[in-house]
């Protein structure tokens, strides 16, 4: 759906390293969508 599409695009440009000269991706394939971004979470956010 048009909202799920748009929360994550706007996710991999809040989430992006802006201290870098990375950008976000997007890539559109014929049966799916990939959104990529080169940014990571804070250390002090474990993954659990």
């Amino acid at each position: 759906p048009y909202e799920a599409l748009r929360e994550a695009i706007i996710n991999a440009l809040i989430h992006r390293n802006y201290l870098g000269a990375s950008s976000i991706q997007i890539r559109v394939y014929s049966d799916r969508l990939v959104i990529m971004n080169e940014g990571k979470l804070p250390p002090e956010v474990p993954v659990v």
